[in-house]
């Protein structure tokens, strides 16, 4: 099956060069005296057959015909006109000799035209005996091929080692074997040219030098002390740290190439155990307390993922939604003095760097207390945060109300409160100025002053019932209308002629 594929990519090549308004007469004949007694241009057509499989022939124009290591196409002379179709042409056997060789040891023990036929070895698919020239077009992603030169089976010694140790010990051509190591395929021994075309990203492979057992140490070391404490080649080795995948210990080339994202690793310079020493920390005061290579450790906090210790360079690597960082200057345990409070009212009374501390409510999640910028970053439809400029917590009073009629009852720095129903978080009591920044697609609030024309006090109040849906409004009697962009609320028949659009009935 994978040879007919074969064939049909080179018809296909063949007669790609072909133009459209080129195909005359030759193409359409099927007889081989035929095709040798027509002419095109005043050229004889030409008769043409695969070599590995001589009945396969077709007619092809004169300009056309081609003869490669696969075709071959006869001249249109008297002799070849008077042969018979069921004639073979004489095809040698050794034409096509290499890629019929279907075992390793014959393949390189034969040669095609005086060259040496090449083994090319495969995990993806069958491997093949083929020649120099066709050897060059097989994918070297796909095929390990023997070298085109003088090949004696030992030209594959290393790609047949199975083993570390083996490989390490042995040389193909004199040059060192390299071990070359993946967590994700299948590990394998290989010569240094067949290395470089290896994915780095998949492949670890032994450096390509006078190569001993001794130079994949550090990636054979499964403790951080030990490989802290090694060396390879005269360099230090590092440890690479990972919370998501295993921690590996490797020398600093190898480091290079791990992606930051998912590693933590030692700096690659005179490595010793206290280089990791931020991230080895697990508490924030000794974490704030201590330094690395003289800059200060910070404490990266998270509500969502364990919170680390790590060094500057570190920090600036870590999501800023998910870590709170100790900003990277001299850092003392009063720089998070806001994230630390834990009730509202020494909150509203405390500052950090001179900035007052915001509390952050939230009926979802845990209320915080935040800097102003951490503020910023906290998303607004699970926290609403105090007003920077505020001090105290008069301003809350909308959100510590928890039903829906006092909540419409009630006013903020005379302004009227306003419930937002969700049927996603918890519904919430809230100011106008909160109101505004929930995201329309959670709540459905109430409308305030601003978006109702000419309404009475009431009726900013006074709702019909506190019914989420409109067959629900409607049933009790009263109108559900819009009262916004994409809100909706249930109303009395009475204040529906302050809205546009309102449905009173089913």
């Amino acid at each position: 099956m994978g040879r007919l594929a074969v064939f049909l990519a080179l018809l296909c090549l063949v007669f790609s060069t072909v133009k459209a308004d080129d195909m005359l007469d030759c193409r359409h004949i099927s007889e081989q005296d035929a095709c040798h007694q027509t002419t095109v241009n005043g050229k004889h057509c030409s008769w043409c057959y695969f070599k590995t499989n001589p009945r396969s022939t077709w007619c092809t124009n004169p300009d056309e015909s081609v003869n490669n290591e696969w075709i071959a196409c006869e001249e249109p002379t008297l002799e070849a006109t008077l042969a018979k179709p069921e004639a073979e042409p004489e095809v040698h056997a050794d034409v096509a000799k290499c890629f019929g060789i279907k075992d390793a040891d014959t393949c390189r023990n034969n040669t095609e035209n005086g060259v040496q036929c090449l083994w090319c070895q495969s995990k993806a698919v069958k491997s093949n005996c083929v020649n120099p020239d066709q050897a060059k077009r097989l994918p070297p992603a796909v095929f390990v091929c023997d070298a085109p030169a003088k090949i004696e089976v030992e030209v594959a010694k290393c790609f047949d080692i199975k083993d570390a140790d083996t490989c390490r010990n042995n040389t193909e051509n004199g040059a060192q074997c390299l071990w070359c190591q993946s967590k994700a395929v299948k590990s394998n021994c290989v010569n240094p040219d067949q290395a470089k075309r290896l994915p780095p990203a998949v492949f670890v492979c032994d450096a390509p030098a006078k190569v001993e057992t001794e130079v994949t140490k550090c990636f054979g070391i499964t403790d951080a002390d030990t490989c802290r404490s090694s060396t390879e080649n005269g360099a230090q080795c590092s440890w690479c740290q990972s919370k998501a995948v295993k921690s590996n210990c490797v020398n600093p080339e190898q480091a290079k190439r791990l992606p930051p994202a998912v590693f933590v690793c030692d700096a690659p310079a005179k490595l010793e155990v206290e280089v990791a020493k931020c991230f080895d920390i697990k508490d924030a005061d000794t974490c704030r307390n201590n330094t690395e290579n003289g800059a200060q450790c910070l404490w990266c906090q998270s509500k969502a993922v364990k919170s680390n210790c790590v060094n500057p360079d570190q920090a600036k690597r870590l999501p800023p939604a998910v870590f709170v960082c100790d900003a990277p200057a001299k850092v003392e345990t009063e720089v998070t003095k806001c994230f630390d409070i834990t009730d509202a009212d020494t909150c509203h009374n405390s500052t950090e760097n001179g900035a007052q501390c915001w509390w952050c409510r939230s009926n979802a999640v845990k209320s915080t207390c935040v800097n102003p910028d951490q503020a910023k970053r906290l998303p607004p439809p699970l926290f609403v945060c105090d007003d920077p400029k505020v001090e105290s917590n008069p301003v809350d009073k909308c959100f510590s109300i928890n039903d829906v009629n006092t909540c419409r009852n009630s006013t903020e720095s005379g302004a009227q409160c306003v419930w937002c129903q969700s049927k996603a978080v918890p519904s919430h009591c809230v100011n106008p100025d909160q109101a505004k920044r929930l995201p329309p697609a959670v709540f459905v609030c109430d409308a305030t002053s601003e978006s109702m024309p000419e309404m009475p006090e009431h009726a900013a109040v006074n709702y019909c019932s506190h019914s989420l849906d409109a067959v629900e409004c409607v049933s009790t009697g009263c109108s559900w209308c819009e009262v916004g962009e994409n809100q909706n609320a249930c109303v009395k028949r009475s204040d529906s002629k302050f809205y546009s659009i309102c449905k009173s009935h089913n």
